[in-house]
Order: C-alpha cells, then structure tokens, then sequence
C-alpha cells in the first residue's frame, strides 16, 4: 500500500477482486462480467429470444421461400437491462485490527483478514446471485428472476430430480455447453450415493466346471542342460 489513507484501484483488484473471482463459485462458473471502472450504471440491449419448438410468432421464425418470392420479415422485440442502478446498495465488509495487534501477531495478520473477508464477501455474493429476493434495493438472484422454472415437492434430491431439470433445460433450448450446476452439500448426498444397479455377470456354459491344473510329461524330473560345445568342436563342424 501507498502512503495515502485510500486504497487505488489497482490495489483493490490485487487484494480484494483477483481472490474473489476463484472463491465465488458463482463468479468462478464463468458468467461474462461487465467492467464498470467509475461504478456508472450500464445499459445493455436486449433481444427477445427466438422460439425454436416452431410454435413461435414471426420474429421467431424462419421460412421455406421459393426463388423470386418476397421474404418475410422477422423483426425481434429489442429492449435494454440496466446494469448497477444508482439505487442498489453495494455489499461491504469493514474490519478494524490495532497497531500492537499487527506487532505481536505470530502470522501474517492482514494476510490472516484478508482471506477471511473474501471468504465472507464469497460466501454472500454466491447467496445473493443465486437466491436473492431483491427486495430493499439488494441483488436479484437467479432463482428469483421472471421465468425460471421449478421442480416442486422435490425434497430429498435424486439422480431422477436432476435428469428432469435438466430435461426442463433442454426443452427450453438452452446452451447445454454454459448452463452450470449448483447444489449444497447436503440436498446432494443422497443422490451422490445412488449406485447404478449391475446385472449380476454370468459365465459362459462350460466354464463352471472345476478347472484342472495342466500336467507336465515330465513332472517331478529336472529338465537335461545341453553342454555347449567348445570351439574346437564347433570349428571342425564348420569344416
């Protein structure tokens, strides 16, 4: 850090943001993040999404036309989303150490609450994204957005809950290469110990009988070494 009492950007991108992108398993699934340096809102076009089950309207469609016949026009709804609203409060974390602290601290102390307070901002932004109602001027979190849908009466979660959301995805046309799974620990469990049922394995017809072990002509006798011969031998052969 500087002399100065503020911290720059630089420095809270070193310190803060770097470690937070890898704690957050929201931000660590990969969503594109807008970089707002000045904090300014920002306005995004929006386009309606096509309809591929082929029972959309004409923005959503496409049509078989024959040589010198008129297109028809498809013409989406745009729209915008703003992004960071001057009235949405920031999430902040203040933490106050002594100077004596710092001296006789056997471990690095701001190395010690720097890493508690990106676990502690991690762990609220991952609820925030992912539940959050919104309400007071706070983050809307995924499950809470306009046409999201729900499995009810799921309780304890199963390898079946997670093949019917999944298949709820897929009818919906969405991107199977960037949709992410997120669940607890413990709602998972039961489904992380269901084991696939094996048939039991079957041995041929023939193989059941008792196998015998193969003899030897010659079982229980030394097998004869073949002397070399020497050279002299060896060298009137060649003659």
């Amino acid at each position: 850090m500087s002399n100065s009492q503020e911290l720059t950007r630089e420095q809270v991108q070193a310190v803060l943001l770097d470690p937070l992108l890898p704690a957050s398993r929201f931000l660590s699934a990969g969503p594109r993040i807008f970089d707002s340096p000045t904090g300014a809102p920002l306005r995004l076009p929006t386009m309606t999404v096509y309809d591929l089950t082929g029972g959309g309207t004409a923005a959503s469609a496409a049509y078989w036309v024959g040589e010198a016949e008129p297109i028809p026009e498809a013409d989406p709804d745009f729209g915008e989303v703003t992004l960071l609203p001057p009235d949405l409060k920031s999430l902040k974390v203040l933490t106050r150490f002594s100077s004596e602290l710092a001296r006789h601290a056997v471990v690095d102390i701001a190395t010690a609450l720097q890493a508690s307070i990106v676990r502690r901002l991690s762990v609220e932004l991952d609820r925030a994204f992912l539940t959050g109602s919104g309400v007071d001027d706070t983050i809307r979190g995924v499950a809470s957005w306009v046409g999201t849908q729900q499995i009810t009466g799921v309780g304890s979660v199963g390898l079946d809950d997670l093949l019917d959301a999944e298949g709820m995805l897929l009818a919906a046309n969405a991107n199977e290469e960037s949709h992410r799974c997120c669940t607890r620990g413990s709602p998972s469990n039961p489904a992380r110990k269901t084991r696939p049922l094996r048939a039991p394995r079957r041995r041929p017809p023939g193989l059941d009988r008792p196998r015998t072990p193969p003899t030897h002509p010659r079982a229980g006798k030394r097998p004869r070494r073949r002397r070399p011969s020497s050279g002299r031998a060896a060298r009137g052969r060649t003659h």
